[in-house]
C-alpha cells in the first residue's frame, strides 16, 4: 500500500504520499493541495501497479532532445532511405527542437502540442507541419513503448492543418513540346522529362549506365547528393 503525511509550507498544508514501486523500491510524490488528491493519487498507483499498468514519473523526466537519438538511431538508413531520413533530420532541427528539445517527457501536454501545430500551420505548409509533428509523435511513441509515459500527447489530436485546394495543372500538347525542346539548350533532356515522367533531380542525376539502348529503358538513378539504391526502371523510345 502507501501512506499519506501532511507538512507545512510557506502557503500553507500540504500533503506526502510515499508508496512502493513495482520493484518494491520506495518513492514519494510530495505537493497535494488536499488529503482527497493525495488518497486519490494514491489508489491509482496501488491500481496501476496491480495490473502492470504502472509509469515510473522519474522515467518521464528525460529532455526529449536526449532522448530523440534514440528515436533517430531506429530510422537511420537502410531502415528509411537516405532522402527520408535527412528529412526527418531537418524538421527536427528546423520545427521540433526548438520547441520541444529542453522539455521533459512528462511535462509536455496535448494541448500545448495543438497550440505549437497550430501556430506553425499559420507559417509553414500543411506537408511541412505533418511532418513536423510526425517526428515529435514518433519520438514520444517510443516514450510510451518503453513505459516512460501512458500516453502520447502528441496523437489524437483535434485538429489538423486542412489539405488545400487542389491547383489547375496545364499540361503541354505534343506540338508545345516540341517547341519548346526546339528552343532550348538540351532537347533531349527536356523530352526525357516530358515523356518518361521523371523527376528534375532523377533526370540530371542519369549517367550513361543508366541508358539500356537495346531494351529502351532508363535505370532511374537517385538525386545528386544522395546515396545510391536499387534503382526502378522507365521505358523511352
Amino acid at each position: 500500500m502507501g501512506s499519506i503525511a501532511p507538512y507545512e509550507t510557506v502557503h500553507g498544508r500540504r500533503y506526502r504520499v510515499r508508496y512502493r514501486k513495482p520493484d518494491k523500491t520506495e518513492t514519494e510524490k510530495r505537493g497535494f493541495a488536499s488529503l482527497r488528491e493525495a488518497k486519490l493519487f494514491l489508489a491509482t498507483v496501488t491500481v496501476s501497479t496491480a495490473t502492470g499498468d504502472y509509469i515510473d514519473p522519474a522515467l518521464g523526466k528525460v529532455a526529449l532532445g536526449s532522448f530523440a537519438d534514440s528515436w533517430f538511431r531506429s530510422k537511420r538508413p537502410p531502415m528509411l532511405k537516405p532522402s527520408s531520413f535527412a528529412a526527418l533530420e531537418h524538421s527536427w532541427r528546423a520545427h521540433v527542437a526548438p520547441a520541444w528539445s529542453n522539455r521533459e517527457l512528462s511535462s509536455i501536454h496535448r494541448s500545448e502540442v495543438q497550440a505549437w501545430v497550430a501556430e506553425l500551420a499559420s507559417k509553414r505548409s500543411r506537408t511541412v507541419v505533418l511532418r513536423a509533428l510526425g517526428v515529435l509523435a514518433g519520438i514520444l511513441d517510443l516514450a510510451v513503448d518503453d513505459r516512460r509515459l501512458a500516453a502520447n500527447p502528441a496523437r489524437n489530436l483535434r485538429s489538423l492543418p486542412r489539405r488545400a485546394p487542389a491547383k489547375r495543372r496545364v499540361y503541354l500538347s505534343h506540338e508545345q513540346v516540341s517547341v519548346l525542346a526546339g528552343n532550348c539548350a538540351h532537347p533531349t533532356l527536356v523530352l526525357v522529362l516530358a515523356y518518361t515522367g521523371l523527376r528534375w533531380g532523377e533526370a540530371t542525376a542519369l549517367r550513361v549506365r543508366n541508358v539500356n539502348r537495346i531494351r529502351h529503358r532508363f535505370g532511374q538513378a537517385p538525386a545528386s547528393g544522395v546515396a545510391v539504391g536499387d534503382p526502378s526502371a522507365v521505358g523511352f523510345g
